[in-house]
């Protein structure tokens, strides 16, 4: 069983990895072959990460979050690019907001649990801080990958679903200034859950409170908080009828209709090769993917998707360990939340967000930090099993 489940991991990571190498060649070979060698050195990250033990990779998380922390506050000061997201090694650029992802992961179990109050807020305080560095950079969608990652875990482990609506729903008031009546949308449903839940009215008056006050200072977020091209982002989802005001996400929805079934063929899809799809080895990999490989290749990468995710989600569910079982469902949640955003994006029902997609996108820092990832998610099995 051990052997079964090991393999089927590895060999989703591996056929989504070779879908990419497949796609980025066809793009230009010389992206494919430096993300080969990315790929050898993930292999070989995930070889050494999962013959620790759990105990002895928490003690090096530790070591790994203190570093990622320090990174981060480095990325911010001499970061390279007009947004500070990269470290330059001299052979090759570092992104330290991939690996505090996995870092995270493997580490708020051990602060959240036992689900007390104190215990809460550590654990908030301890994801918060490095999310917060991330967000300055500016990178507001790793940021919110942290978060819900984080809300993912501690919700598993026992927070209350009404607390953690409440929480997921002062982001979604940024959308009430580019639609200002979504703002009574949010309050009615909230309103609406503590009636059913029947919470009485101190919870509802605390729920108005807090709305009130993140819609009083939503336009101060929206114009100190965020950068006008996140602010454009928005705007632009939202005017979807308007080619112009959307045009990555137009031209990479024209990329996935073109596809047809079938596809057009390896190597000729038009909307990369005249440069009509922006970002096609990064951001809108899929896309690219999706016009040369069709409607069967598409289902074949939701299907990779849907059992890696699956598997982590479900075999992690067994373990006896609790906090074995929130790292593994926090894992799971990880590929759900960037496989799920990314496509979502590509096929123009979420706003364009710059996470890559696992294991397709071109990039060595989150290759490195998935396969890593994936060595945890086989350490906790392995521990597990020979008990």
């Amino acid at each position: 069983m051990l052997r079964f489940q090991e393999a089927l991991l590895l060999g989703c990571a591996l056929a989504l990895t070779g879908l990419g190498l497949l796609t980025l060649n066809a793009i230009a070979p010389s992206l494919a072959l430096r993300q080969a060698v990315w790929a050898v050195l993930g292999l070989g990250v995930y070889a050494t990460v999962r013959s620790f033990s759990p105990r002895n990779l928490v003690r090096l998380a530790w070591a790994g979050y203190a570093l990622h922390l320090i990174l981060l506050m480095v990325v911010l000061a001499v970061g390279q690019g007009p947004v500070h997201r990269w470290l330059d090694l001299g052979v090759v650029s570092y992104q330290p907001s991939e690996g505090m992802k996995a870092l995270l992961i493997l580490l708020l179990p051990q602060m959240a649990l036992p689900l007390y109050a104190e215990n809460l807020l550590r654990a908030a305080v301890f994801a918060g801080l490095p999310a917060l560095l991330v967000a300055m950079e500016p990178d507001l969608a790793t940021a919110g990958v942290m978060g819900l990652v984080a809300l993912v875990q501690v919700y598993l482990a026992g927070l209350s679903l009404r607390f953690l609506l409440l929480v997921a729903s002062l982001p979604l008031l940024l959308l009430t200034v580019v639609i200002p009546w979504f703002f009574w949308v949010i309050l009615a449903a909230g309103s609406l859950v503590i009636l059913l839940t029947s919470l009485g009215r101190g919870y509802w008056l605390f729920y108005a409170s807090v709305m009130v006050l993140g819609g009083v200072l939503t336009p101060v977020v929206w114009n100190r908080a965020l950068k006008p091209y996140q602010q454009e982002r928005i705007i632009r989802f939202f005017r979807a009828s308007d080619p112009q005001a959307s045009w990555q996400a137009y031209q990479a929805e024209i990329a996935v209709g073109s596809g047809g079934l079938l596809g057009k063929g390896y190597g000729r899809g038009t909307q990369k090769a005249l440069r009509f799809l922006p970002a096609a080895h990064t951001d809108f990999i899929f896309s690219a993917f999706a016009e040369e490989w069709g409607f069967a290749g598409s289902i074949l990468v939701f299907l990779l998707f849907g059992v890696l995710i699956w598997n982590l989600s479900a075999w992690g569910s067994t373990l006896p360990d609790p906090r074995h079982a929130l790292v593994l469902q926090g894992i799971a949640a990880f590929f759900l939340l960037h496989a799920g955003f990314n496509l979502a994006m590509n096929l123009r029902v979420f706003p364009v967000a710059g996470l890559p997609l696992p294991f397709m996108s071109y990039g060595g820092s989150h290759l490195l930090a998935e396969f890593a990832l994936l060595g945890v998610a086989q350490a906790h099995f392995r521990a597990t099993w020979k008990k």
